[in-house]
């Protein structure tokens, strides 16, 4: 039997082998693995990729990473104040697996982002193949789907949305309710339909990635597919499947809601700990059409180089919206399926791309600033802000279309030569859609990394095990930007790099352990040193980024004053330690 199934299968493995084989050769020449030390994190700023470091390192030390008493000290750090903390499951899991298998938190790090490429490109390539896309198509637009411009710029700083590899499962999902009378249909056989068993599965991944933008993404196209189907068919059966499907995602975001609503009961709202600028921001973070079109980068063409600067300088509400670019393939795409809007053919391939057409349009009108999602955002509710995220979605619509539309014209011709055509353009595309200014600087990284690691490792040899470090200057949790040259999450690293101390950083806003840190930085040195002994801390980490020099000076020399013990000094300077 297990021969036969490979017999009969040849040619899907050997086709997911090529697809592997390709995806890991674009990994390796493009981020030039090469050069890396795996046991280092590929990117180590202190921005949000500390984020994805820190549950790593809890990972390895503990079950999961809502709660750790070894964050926030004296207090314990505790992140239940953040729904997006239980709305990317998938990708923790993945983490938590990586962790348990390496017990090293940077080789976690590096596996859970590497993977993300793989993942994509594979789930693609199942759903063009679930479509009837011939293999060789099938391979090329998933390539080019996994290394999407969206995915390698969001990278560790932004990995809840980097992890998009389930989005092909939410556009399949659209596409078997628009085309299938038996998906999702309530009767006695439904349990007895395979793609029904696989809807399920679908809909559980889809409520557990994309940190409630994905979810939001996905069920607003499941509600564009319905009204579609009603309009077109004038049967509501259609309308109750979509809503079959939302309302399951919905409720899988619910149950991973409930430690937060535990937490929440017993310990009170915590307003304060995310705090957003309303309606406006939907505005600010919304997709601007134009950056669909152009290119993030100009790969040595001063034309183009010019034309991308002098967009980029002189536009307004230019930020975390520039990963929207999507590239050749995309582009065609996207022009294909607006194409279908003037085209009446009933086929099934112009049927099917007819729905590409609508949900790009109605993606469009959604995200685009002051459209629908501003809307939405300005009556109904502004948590969703960030609608430029809408992006990666449109891509792989826009890349599924082109599949699609070639796929049709392949199998009516069948020349050799739409292969070779094929397989030279989706190079192009890959070499014209990855930004050559995303490539790690492993040694620079490695350096700063060792340096932290051996300086908390100086600090673990000179205080006891278990012992409370006080971290300055006191930097409120999270999103509280730069202080000085510190970047936001800089002061994680003290954590990052300890196996058995407690660290004062970390305090959510607005909690008690915030306000027992905000009262404690604001007494004097003097009173501090006093202050901290008698609450049992044994030393005071000081990261000298913050601080201007004469400011560093004044505290640096109180402490030495104040303390006998001679300080020690990280190799690069940036950081300090007075044991008390």
């Amino acid at each position: 039997m297990i021969k036969e199934h490979f017999k009969k299968n040849r040619m899907e493995y050997i086709s997911v082998t090529i697809l592997l084989a390709l995806t890991f050769i674009v990994m390796i020449v493009f981020f030039k693995l090469w050069n890396m030390d795996i046991t280092v994190p590929t990117t180590y700023s202190g921005g949000d990729d500390a984020g994805l470091l820190v549950n790593a390192k809890m990972f390895t030390q503990q079950g999961w990473c809502l709660s750790t008493n070894r964050l926030g000290a004296p207090f314990s750090g505790d992140y239940y104040d953040f729904t997006a903390n239980v709305m990317h499951n998938f990708d923790l899991i993945t983490l938590k697996i990586f962790a348990m298998i390496t017990g090293n938190a940077a080789v976690a790090f590096n596996l859970e982002f590497f993977s993300i490429f793989i993942f994509a490109a594979l789930i693609s390539y199942f759903v063009m193949r679930e479509l009837k896309i011939v293999n060789w198509i099938s391979i090329c637009g998933s390539l080019t789907f996994a290394f999407s411009p969206f995915i390698i710029m969001r990278g560790t700083q932004h990995i809840v949305l980097s992890t998009c590899y389930f989005i092909p499962l939410s556009i399949l999902l659209c596409i078997w309710i628009y085309e299938r009378d038996d998906i999702l249909c309530f009767n006695k056989q439904f349990f007895e339909n395979k793609r029904n068993w696989l809807a399920i599965l679908f809909i559980i991944l889809i409520a557990n990635n994309g940190i409630a933008y994905y979810q939001y993404f996905t069920c607003f196209l499941l509600f564009v597919t319905a009204f579609s189907k009603l309009i077109k068919t004038k049967k509501i059966i259609f309308l109750f499947k979509s809503m079959a499907a939302t309302a399951g995602i919905v409720l899988c975001m619910l149950v991973s809601m409930i430690p937060i609503v535990i937490y929440t009961s017993t310990h009170g709202d915590n307003a304060a700990a995310v705090v957003r600028g309303g309606f406006i921001e939907s505005e600010v973070y919304g997709l601007k059409l134009i950056q669909l079109f152009l290119p993030v980068d100009g790969h040595g063409l001063g034309w183009l180089s010019h034309i991308i600067d002098f967009y980029n300088n002189s536009t307004i509400y230019f930020n975390e919206n520039i990963t929207s670019y999507i590239g050749i393939m995309g582009i065609c795409g996207l022009v294909l399926s607006f194409a279908m809007i003037f085209i009446k053919k009933k086929t099934d391939v112009f049927n099917r791309l007819t729905l590409m057409s609508e949900l790009n349009f109605m993606m469009i009108l959604l995200a685009a600033g002051s459209g629908i999602g501003t809307m939405f955002a300005f009556i109904v509710s502004d948590k969703i802000r960030g609608y430029n995220r809408i992006s990666i979605f449109i891509a792989y619509v826009s890349i599924l279309a082109f599949c699609i539309g070639l796929n049709a014209f392949y199998e009516k011709y069948k020349k050799k030569w739409i292969i070779v055509v094929g397989i030279v353009f989706t190079s192009l595309c890959l070499w014209e859609q990855i930004p050559v200014g995303y490539i790690p600087d492993y040694k620079i990284i490695k350096t700063e990394y060792e340096s932290d690691e051996l300086f908390v490792q100086d600090i673990e040899d000179s205080v006891s095990e278990g012992a409370m470090i006080y971290q300055l200057p006191y930097h409120k949790y999270p999103e509280s930007g730069l202080v000085n040259q510190m970047a936001d999450y800089q002061l994680f690293a003290g954590y990052l790099h300890s196996d058995k101390l407690r660290w004062s950083y970390g305090a959510i806003k607005g909690r008690e352990a915030d306000v027992w840190q905000t009262n404690v930085s604001n007494l004097s040195v003097q009173r501090l040193v006093e202050f901290l002994k008698e609450n049992g801390f044994e030393g005071i980490y000081i990261d000298r980024r913050a601080y201007n020099a004469a400011d560093l000076k004044f505290l640096e020399n109180k402490l030495s004053d104040l303390i006998k013990y001679k300080p020690i000094y990280s190799n690069n300077e940036k950081l300090s330690f007075f044991k008390l």
